[in-house]
This record gives C-alpha cells, structure tokens and sequence, in this order.
C-alpha cells in the first residue's frame, strides 16, 4: 500500500493527485474486471493493488532493497510475480494485473509523451466537480 500512497503523490499529477489516483485505480479495475473471465479470479483485491504497483513501478526510476537484493522498480513487479507463484499463486491472477496496468500505463503516460494523445484522461467535467468544496 505504500506505493499506491507514492503513486497518488506522484510529480505527474494535474491539480489534486487524490483524482487521478483514483481515476487510474477506476480503469484498471474496470480492466481487471473485463479481464476476470479470462482468468477465473473473482477476487481481485491483488490484482488491483499489483497493477498499481505496477504502474508506480513503471513511473519511477529507482534502486530497491527486496530482501538483501538490489531491485530496480521497474523490476519488482516481476520478482513478486515470481515470488507468488513460487509460493503456489496463480500466474494468471498476476498476468492479468500486468495486462491492466500496462494498457493504463501505455494509455496515460506513454502516448501523452509520444503522440500529445491522452485517451483516457480524467475528464474535464468530473475533475470540476470532484475538485469543488463539498460544503460551502
């Protein structure tokens, strides 16, 4: 849960953070959901917390401490991913996670970067109204 606290506070965000945090945790949710038939996970607490981490991961350029091993952060999703298996997990429930945050990742950060293109931004009007003052 750290890192989706890291991932709400990140540099990139635009007015409150809180809003595209939770913008982001909605697309990949509803991924992971259209996903959960493929899969046959119905309980998709992991699989949302993962492909935050993931999207975090992909965000950051840092050197980790897992274990006494060096990581870098683009990598840790992927030593979890084999941890978990490794620890008789599901791969899918983990490749489905991956699946969903990369499409969201690709969605709000790569093209944005390369093509000046947000598909699937926060839309103008609900950042409006989510960022009013409930009273007063």
């Amino acid at each position: 849960m750290q890192y989706c606290r890291l991932l709400e506070s990140h540099k990139d965000s635009q007015g409150p953070g809180y809003l595209d945090f939770l913008w982001t945790a909605f697309l990949v949710a509803t991924g992971l959901i259209l996903l959960a038939g493929l899969t046959g996970a119905y309980f998709l607490g992991h699989s949302l917390v993962f492909a935050l981490l993931y999207i975090w991961s992909r965000k950051e350029s840092l050197i980790l401490d897992f274990w006494g091993f060096k990581v870098k952060s683009s990598n840790l999703p992927f030593v979890l991913a084999a941890l978990h298996v490794a620890m008789g997990g599901d791969w899918a429930e983990d490749a489905a996670a991956v699946l969903a945050g990369h499409s969201v990742y690709f969605c709000e950060v790569v093209l944005p970067r390369e093509k000046a293109w947000k598909p699937l931004g926060l839309p103008g009007w609900v950042r409006r109204l989510l960022s009013r003052p409930v009273l007063g």
